[in-house]
């Protein structure tokens, strides 16, 4: 009885081998034909090959005339995810600034790596630098000119003041002539270790975030820098953005800085070389 059964099992095992040794055969030997045909037929008509294969691919990038750039948050997401009923739900809340863009200047010794320039000539340069790029800067957008305060996210809803934290207010950007009246290095670097040298939230300044490659005296006390960091808060505005979700006027102001600090560079840098992330 067991006997019977295993010949049985063998008998559909090997029926089963054949016909799919079959069905390989078959397919390989159609392969075969169809490949041997169609290299006879592109041998005998190169040309008629060159051109219908042209002409193919010419009709597929027909689609390219009607081709647009989904930048949508629904673009890897179902439209009825919850995610996007809950960014819908916050947009309406706040239709104005959700959220913050920061912008970051940097500036090195030009053309010598690796040098001080926590010195009266650095600190001018990066005021004159900083003067061009971000407070005489103007774009327009919808037929109104805008300015860097136009555009800045204030410190408070009490505080129009510009959030930005930078190696200049140190010498309060100026405003009072302080750069100017700078006389010596010494001073640069008193105002530096001032202990009352704060942010705009009047906490103390971290220096690391406004200076690169910092060289300290035994006291602890900053002698020297290569590097100034400015970091700025620009207001990003639901409105303007629409459904894009990139708010055009930023955009334009970030573009017009980087002109602008390029200029720097080719036409009035001395001693500092500016860059802007």
């Amino acid at each position: 009885m067991v006997r019977t059964k295993c010949s049985w099992l063998m008998r559909a095992i090997n029926l089963i081998n054949g016909v799919l040794q079959w069905v390989a055969t078959t397919i390989d030997d159609g392969l075969t034909r169809s490949f041997h045909f169609l290299g006879g037929a592109i041998a005998d008509r190169p040309w008629l090959t060159i051109i219908a294969s042209t002409l193919c691919a010419a009709g597929c990038l027909v689609g390219f005339i009607a081709f647009e750039e989904d930048t949508s948050d629904t673009l890897f997401t179902p439209k009825n995810a919850q995610s996007i009923k809950d960014a819908r739900y916050i947009s309406s809340l706040y239709s104005g600034s959700l959220r913050n863009i920061e912008v970051q200047f940097f500036a090195a010794r030009l053309n010598n790596e690796g040098q001080n320039i926590l010195t009266v000539e650095g600190i001018k340069e990066m005021q004159r630098l900083w003067d061009k790029v971000v407070v005489d800067s103007r774009v327009s957008w919808k037929g109104k000119e805008y300015s860097y305060t136009d555009v800045c996210t204030p410190i408070s809803n009490i505080n129009d003041d510009c959030r930005v934290r930078s190696v200049l207010q140190a010498f309060n950007f100026n405003r009072n002539k302080e750069v100017d009246n700078l006389g010596s290095d010494q001073e640069v670097l008193d105002a530096i270790n001032d202990p009352n040298f704060t942010d705009v939230f009047q906490r103390p300044m971290r220096m690391e975030a406004i200076l690169g490659g910092i060289t300290r005296g035994d006291n602890g006390r900053i002698t020297a820098a290569e590097a100034f960091a400015s970091n700025i808060n620009l207001e990003y505005s639901l409105e303007r953005a629409g459904d894009d979700r990139s708010d055009p006027l930023i955009d334009k102001w970030e573009e017009e800085v980087v002109d602008l600090t390029l200029e720097f560079e080719d036409k009035d840098a001395e001693f500092l070389q500016g860059y802007v992330s």
